[in-house]
Order: C-alpha cells, then sequence, then structure tokens
C-alpha cells in the first residue's frame, strides 16, 4: 500500500480532531488495507485526508457534532476513471469496491486517528448510512461544469462548520490525488 503513496511510513500529514491523533502515512495505509482498499486506492485517500485535515475545513467540529454530518469525498478528473468510481446510478450503494472501501479507509481513519467513535467523541444523535461510507465520482460525462480537465478531490462538508445546514455555501478543499509510481 505504502508504495502507492508519495512520502515514507512515518512522515506526518497532521494530528486529526477531536483526539489530536497523529496521521501517518503507515496509520492511513493501515486503515486502507482494513477498509479492503486496492493498493492503486491509495492516492485518494491519501489526498481526502490531507483536505480534511486542513483548518480551515474545521474537522473537529464535523466529528463532534450532534450533527449526522459526514465528509463526501467527491473525486473527478481521469483517476477517477482509472480506479472504477462510480458517478452514477447508485454511487452511495453496494457493488462499487472503489467507491466503499475508499469511503470506509476514510471514515476507519477518522475513527481510529481522529477518536470519532460513535457516543465516545463523535456525538451525533442518532447517525446515519454517510458515517460508513461516503465516497463517488463526479459525473464529469453529464455535467458540463465539472469537466475542467484536471484531477481533484472534493471534501464536502455540508455547510462547513458541521453544525447542521444553516444555508451556506458548502465548503470545498481541492487537493491533487495522481497516481504515484
Amino acid at each position: 500500500m505504502l508504495v502507492h503513496g508519495d512520502g515514507h511510513a512515518d512522515d506526518e500529514l497532521g494530528t486529526m480532531p477531536p483526539r489530536q491523533g497523529i496521521v501517518t502515512y503507515e496509520i492511513l495505509a493501515v486503515n486502507a488495507v482494513m477498509a479492503g482498499c486496492r493498493p492503486e486506492y491509495f492516492p485518494v485517500v491519501i489526498a481526502a485526508v490531507e483536505a480534511m485535515l486542513d483548518p480551515t475545513f474545521n474537522l473537529f467540529a464535523v466529528q463532534a457534532t450532534t450533527h449526522p454530518c459526514a465528509p463526501c469525498v467527491i473525486v473527478n478528473g481521469p483517476i477517477a476513471h482509472e480506479l472504477g468510481i462510480n458517478a452514477r446510478y447508485g454511487a452511495f450503494g453496494p457493488g462499487v469496491r472503489a467507491n466503499a472501501t475508499i469511503g470506509r479507509a476514510v471514515r476507519l481513519t477518522l475513527m481510529n486517528v481522529g477518536g470519532a467513535s460513535p457516543g465516545v467523541l463523535d456525538r451525533s444523535t442518532q447517525g446515519q448510512p454517510a458515517k460508513y461510507a461516503y465516497c463517488e465520482a463526479e459525473n464529469e460525462a453529464e455535467n458540463e461544469a465539472a469537466a475542467a480537465g484536471r484531477t481533484r478531490l472534493r471534501c464536502h462538508d455540508f455547510d462547513g462548520d458541521g453544525d447542521g445546514d444553516r444555508g451556506r455555501e458548502a465548503a470545498q478543499f481541492e487537493r491533487p490525488c495522481e497516481q504515484s509510481r
């Protein structure tokens, strides 16, 4: 798994709230393996977590709120097609390994490193299915505005502050996620 990353096992990407666990490539790789990711999915997992660690994303609020929000990983560009990430019917349902395992790797990292386990530091009163796995590709073929011609990954926190939808525009954090090696 680490061969597909762009760093060394013990390189730190940052600390993940609310527990402030240290995120390393090795920890990400462990969670990706537990989720069932293929090694070629690893650059997307890295990019998603890097985007969520950006302080302006306010991951602490997303992780510790009583609202059932969850970060959604949306991948577009050539890498989405290469990895077979579903952008159409049933994108959040069963049947597509890339969607399920990338989303699950991110969620496992949020729980295992960030401490956002239900009832512990994740205070969501009811939760929701997106807190299991939440990943899809952007449907560029049917969305002219999305066909920008470059690979990017967007991580959404609904309104950007984790306290529920208050009608504000969603926060977007883009990180390149090109395949390594």
